[in-house]
Formats: C-alpha cells, sequence, structure tokens
C-alpha cells in the first residue's frame, strides 16, 4: 500500500468517477446511473440540496464532510492513517409518483432505493490502491410537507460512506519518548 496522505480532492475524485461509471438496468438496457454526479462541501448544503432536487433526472452530489487520524504508537513509529466521511445525496424522479421515484419500476424509473443498492455494489470495497470505501449509514432524506409539495414525485436518499485511505509512518527516533 502506497505510504502518505492521499490528497482529499484526489479521494474524492476516485469516488466521484466510480459513480459517474455506475450502470442500472432500465427497461432491461444498461443506462447511466446518473446524469449529474458533483462534489458539494458542507458549506455548500443548502445550495446542494436545492440544485439535488430540481435536477431533472437522477443525480448524486458527494458532500465531504470530515476527516480523522487514526494513530498508534509501535516502538520508534507512531502510525497515522487518514479516514474521511463523505455524505452522498442521490434523487431520483417520477412525477407526480414518489412510490414509484422510492422504489423504481424496471422500465422508466430505476428507483432511490434500487441506486443506493447499486452504488454500494460499487463503491464498498477498494476504490484504488491505498484507499477503499466502507458504508456507514443511510436513510430517506424527509423533507417539510411544503417543500415535499412543491417536488413532487421527487425522493432522496442519503447515504454516509467512509473512505479510509492515506497511512503515514513516522519514526520517532532513538530517544525515549513517554
Amino acid at each position: 500500500m502506497p505510504a502518505g496522505f492521499l490528497p482529499t480532492l484526489a479521494a474524492l475524485n476516485v469516488l466521484k468517477a466510480n459513480l459517474q461509471a455506475l450502470q442500472v438496468t432500465l427497461n432491461n438496457a444498461q443506462s447511466a446511473a446518473f446524469k449529474t454526479v458533483a462534489l458539494f462541501d458542507m458549506s455548500n448544503l443548502a445550495t446542494a440540496l436545492q440544485e439535488l432536487f430540481v435536477a431533472g433526472d437522477r443525480a448524486c452530489f458527494i458532500v465531504h464532510d470530515q476527516e480523522r487520524f487514526v494513530s498508534e504508537r509501535i516502538a520508534r513509529e507512531l502510525r497515522v492513517r487518514q479516514e474521511r466521511d463523505v455524505s452522498l445525496l442521490i434523487v431520483d424522479r417520477a412525477i407526480a409518483n414518489r412510490q414509484t421515484a422510492l422504489f423504481g419500476d424496471g422500465v422508466n424509473v430505476v428507483g432511490v432505493l434500487n441506486i443506493k443498492d447499486a452504488i454500494l455494489n460499487s463503491v464498498v470495497g477498494l476504490l484504488q490502491p491505498g484507499i477503499f470505501c466502507k458504508p456507514v449509514h443511510g436513510e430517506q432524506l424527509v423533507l417539510e410537507k411544503k417543500v415535499r409539495d412543491e417536488l413532487q414525485g421527487r425522493v432522496a436518499f442519503t447515504l454516509d460512506l467512509c473512505l479510509v485511505g492515506g497511512n503515514v509512518i513516522v519514526d520517532l527516533g532513538p530517544q525515549p519518548i513517554p
């Protein structure tokens, strides 16, 4: 495994490329899972949600949340592993039919739950040497009634992932450190 911290944008772009390549089955044919895959940060979450719900078709927004560093000292070495929390905002649409947008119909609408399952089968595990993806949590995004009424047929799901990768081993030197 390559040593060193992987740049955050590089890790996010690996995930984005994987999502852009994702295929789903509609009407017995393969189709791109998303028309739009975009990166957003937490400070733009309101903008991401607004754009997500007005998108004309299936979309996925990648929201970088936080990072953790897991450290362990072994003798004279400090070993540090980087973990990035990422949320995927996934949306599908079936005009005036939220049930179809959620579950799909197999012909014209994939359904947000089916898209979520395809994502899990595609991204969980090794994304590239030095970085792997593990699922953390998922839930349907619940909107206030007024907003839900304005966005008829629109359903969203949030899928939280952890991108694990970027490892550093540092020699602490010969001096004793408590």
